[in-house]
């Protein structure tokens, strides 16, 4: 099943990703026993994919960012590791800011650099 579906704004760097890649994320940063309750495309941003994701057990809210090198232009390559790098340095001295659950700038779970976080 492909999320984007019902996404009501897309621009062209917008990725085509399934469920089961989103479920790969998850489960790779809280484990196995995770249970997705909801997944909703972010209809805010312009060059990476955003989406909303609720879990239960545990109960959380989470911000997942993409970003597919094969579609951005190439003045926003590495979105991803600035965005890691300063929640890092901004958590460093104090400043509140999202909690990083799970950060892949190798592109190893599913093809893609991507940052979870809390919302």
């Amino acid at each position: 099943m492909n999320i984007n579906v019902n996404r009501q704004f897309m621009s062209s760097s917008q990725e085509n990703i399934l469920i089961k890649d989103i479920e790969s994320i998850i489960k790779n940063a809280m484990g196995e026993g995770v249970v997705i309750e909801s997944i909703e495309t972010s209809k805010y941003g312009d060059v990476n994919s955003s989406y909303i994701i609720s879990t239960i057990n545990p109960i959380r809210k989470l911000f997942l960012k993409m970003e597919n090198h094969d579609l951005i232009p190439q003045f926003y390559l590495g979105q991803i590791e600035r965005e890691h790098a300063s929640i890092k340095l901004l958590k460093k001295h104090g400043f509140p800011c999202p909690t990083v659950i799970n950060c892949d700038t190798t592109k190893t779970i599913i093809g893609k650099k991507y940052i979870l976080t809390e919302t």
